[in-house]
């Protein structure tokens, strides 16, 4: 086994006895639009892994990788509503910051996945990050305006980052050594979150 992989799997499990995530406080928010589009770019969980998902799929390219993206935004807003009506939340802090690893860990490994795998991960990890979000929000007359922001800005993050992938594959050599670092980095944010 590679020495990165033998990191990588040793810190699993202090990503899954993990703490909340930063951008999660529990906390109600539902202040409006502006509130809902600024909120995913506060939490570095939220922002590297949906900046991550969007680089995977864009390095992938195809039209499976914009179903991927698709697929992704509907299941957090599936996950909004799972945790607005306060389904348990156990699993999410880890599969939050967990998440956020294995994305970083297949951009670093530059896994070429199967398009049933792919399509499992960006359901499971965008149920996670959509219940995150819906959990911490209040029952008021401005929480849909708010989840209107917040899917504004999601979708924002997943579209930005599948430009960068796309970008990338455009110059194969340079596009793989970026590619790689980027997925080093947000691997690295994730084992900050777990353990900081």
């Amino acid at each position: 086994m590679k020495p990165f992989l033998r990191t990588a799997m040793a810190a699993i499990p202090a990503v899954l006895f993990a703490g909340a995530a930063d951008a999660h406080t529990g906390l109600g928010h539902s202040g409006g639009f502006a509130a809902g589009l600024v909120h995913p770019f506060l939490g570095l969980d939220h922002l590297i892994a949906m900046l991550a998902a969007g680089v995977y799929a864009g390095w992938r390219g195809g039209a499976a990788s914009w179903r991927m993206l698709l697929v992704a935004m509907a299941a957090v807003g599936g996950g909004m509503l799972l945790g607005v009506a306060g389904n348990p939340p156990n699993p999410v802090a880890a599969g939050i910051v967990g998440s956020a690893l294995l994305l970083g860990v297949a951009l670093l490994l530059d896994l070429r996945l199967g398009p049933a795998w792919v399509m499992a991960a960006a359901v499971a990890f965008g149920l996670i990050h959509g219940h995150a979000h819906g959990a911490e929000m209040a029952l008021e007359p401005g929480m849909w305006t708010y989840v209107a922001g917040l899917l504004a800005a999601t979708a924002s993050l997943l579209i930005a980052g599948a430009a960068c992938g796309a970008a990338a594959r455009t110059h194969p050599r340079l596009g793989e050594t970026g590619i790689r670092a980027f997925g080093g980095l947000v691997g690295a944010g994730a084992l900050f979150l777990a353990v900081g």
